[in-house]
């Protein structure tokens, strides 16, 4: 999940166009950590948890109490997305009853992205 963050904070727009990450690792109260929080391009704030393996349902109402202490927090309920491989077919109901969004990203494509992050960093040294 560390590459797979390092991959997004590196090229955000993976998560999609006009975002940009705010915080990583962010504690959430009592719920955990937030792997990033960032703000989309229409500025609400996105609340993103990374997964390197197919979501859960458990991983959802993982999210789901992120949110709820993001937006006790700041007074408005922001985005929730998760990104990972694929969904478990248990997870699909709960995605869609907490309004959980899902953007598919795999552990190897982040990787890609990270070798050319370093690519270009030795080009401009």
């Amino acid at each position: 999940e560390e590459d797979m963050r390092r991959a997004i904070l590196m090229k955000p727009s993976l998560i999609e166009d006009g975002f940009k990450p705010i915080e990583c690792e962010r504690r959430a109260g009592d719920a955990g950590f937030i792997d990033i929080l960032g703000v989309d391009s229409m500025g609400r704030l996105v609340v993103v948890e990374i997964k390197r393996r197919n979501v859960t349902s458990e991983d959802v109402k993982q999210l789901v109490r992120y949110i709820e202490k993001i937006e006790e927090e700041f007074g408005r309920r922001p985005r929730a997305l998760i990104v990972a491989p694929g969904v478990q077919r248990s997870a699909v109901r709960e995605l869609e009853m907490y309004r959980v969004e899902f953007k598919a990203l795999s552990p190897r494509r982040c990787m890609e992205i990270l070798r050319e992050g370093r690519g270009l960093e030795r080009f401009l040294e």
